[in-house]
């Protein structure tokens, strides 16, 4: 499943001039509070072992949020990057978790 979700963020990546964004339902999904910068970094290995290790074989959805709401913490390289270029980094990012979960 995560080569399927690979795959379709890479078609979506060639196919940009064509898509819009729609907002996702927030009644559909669950809440959990955003993380500040006080929270720190996550270690997104650690995550990956622990989804693995309960035998998690769903799909894996990611969020991109280049702008937040006002007053909330932004790192100043993503702001600095074209659509384009955020999409990217995050798609490469999503393939290196995607790694972190095949790792036996």
């Amino acid at each position: 499943i995560a080569l399927l979700g690979a795959q379709a963020l890479s078609d979506a990546l060639n196919r940009l001039d064509e898509l819009k964004a729609v907002a996702q339902n927030d009644s559909l999904a669950c809440w959990s509070p955003p993380l500040k910068k006080s929270d720190g970094e996550i270690d997104w290995k650690e995550i990956a072992g622990r989804l693995r290790s309960t035998g998690f074989d769903g799909p894996l959805t990611f969020e991109l949020k280049k702008i937040t709401k006002f007053g909330q913490w932004q790192k100043p390289e993503y702001l600095a990057m074209s659509m384009e270029e955020y999409v990217h980094e995050a798609y490469q990012r999503a393939l290196l978790f995607v790694d972190y979960m095949n790792q036996i």
